[in-house]
């Protein structure tokens, strides 16, 4: 296998960028105490040191993503979170960090830390069966019909887990936690809304599709580098952003694929610039069924790309319990 050094660059990386303390907008992490920088820089880096100290034959290429995974999200809710306390005067328990941390995916620090209890509906019984549903329809895939899938086809079995995994925790189990945190009074909303209802790519993206990676983008990518250049520097800067975070998830840890999960998301910034242009808003790219119909071209196939073979034989098949096969 091939070492790759991406853990020991990222640490020095985060290491330094922690330790400045060079935040954006007048970034603090004041309201967290007196060590909580130390803190969160610790979250950040053991994962990546863990990697660092393992042979690449000592830790499996779906352990390399998750310790990855972590890292990216720790980061990015400490950012997230950090950014907050320096523009708000609510308290901030110790609570609310463990359950911003460990109990939700999400990145929107405002809607998870001010409570509206008052204003919320509270979820109905459909909702809860719904996101439920989604959960068994996921756990049923990977149970199932996967290894009866891999005894046939590797790559197909692959798509069929990383199928169940997205039900079982993006579109189920992320739905169920938004469901509890609402009726404790925050206002969170689930990360998936209704991704095949998209009417375009610009909908899918900014509207339907992983809202937590959106919220971020949105408020750290897209905005500052819109007011800085212009509305198209923001949207290329976060499909940009958006590559470079799926090669580091998908790429490194089958250690193979590199790049395509980066030009899938340029292709997606394409497919936005279309619809934008006069001749698509002519001929209503933008909406309705020919809307959906090019955004299913942009988003599905090429889709081949972003979960590439490597990534969907040697990472989410192992991890769901189907061995890789090695070669004599």
């Amino acid at each position: 296998m091939v070492n790759v050094p991406f853990p020991n660059q990222v640490r020095t990386v985060l290491v330094n960028f922690l330790q400045a303390r060079r935040f954006p907008e007048g970034l603090s992490d004041s309201a967290l105490g007196k060590h909580g920088n130390q803190m969160i820089m610790n979250c950040c880096i053991h994962p990546l040191m863990t990697i660092e100290m393992c042979s690449p034959d000592l830790l499996p290429n779906w352990l390399v993503m998750l310790l990855i995974s972590l890292t990216m999200l720790v980061v990015l809710k400490s950012i997230a979170l950090l950014h907050y306390v320096g523009h708000t005067t609510v308290k901030i328990g110790a609570r609310d960090v463990a359950g911003w941390y460990l109990a939700w995916p999400g990145l929107n620090a405002p809607g998870f830390f001010q409570s509206e209890s008052a204003v919320l509906r509270r979820p109905a019984f459909s909702e809860w069966s719904f996101a439920i549903a989604k959960c068994l329809l996921g756990a049923l895939c990977l149970v199932e019909f996967v290894p009866l899938i891999a005894a046939w086809n590797r790559w197909v079995a692959g798509w069929v887990a990383m199928f169940g995994l997205l039900m079982l925790f993006h579109f189920g189990g992320f739905h169920l936690l938004a469901l509890i945190w609402r009726v404790n009074g925050r206002s969170v909303q689930p990360i998936m809304n209704r991704p095949l209802l998209a009417t375009s790519v610009n909908d899918f993206w900014s509207r339907r599709w992983n809202l937590a990676f959106r919220d971020f983008a949105t408020q750290f990518i897209m905005r500052p580098l819109a007011r800085r250049w212009s509305t198209s520097a923001g949207l290329w800067g976060c499909f940009v952003f958006s590559g470079l975070v799926h090669e580091l998830a998908i790429s490194v840890p089958a250690r193979a694929g590199f790049g395509l999960p980066f030009s899938y998301f340029l292709l997606q910034g394409v497919g936005v610039c279309i619809e934008r242009s006069a001749l698509s808003r002519r001929i209503g790219l933008g909406a309705g069924w020919r809307g959906w119909l090019f955004a299913f071209l942009i988003v599905g196939p090429p889709a081949a790309f972003l979960f590439h073979p490597p990534f969907l034989t040697k990472v989410v098949l192992p991890l769901v319990g189907i061995p890789e096969v090695t070669s004599c």
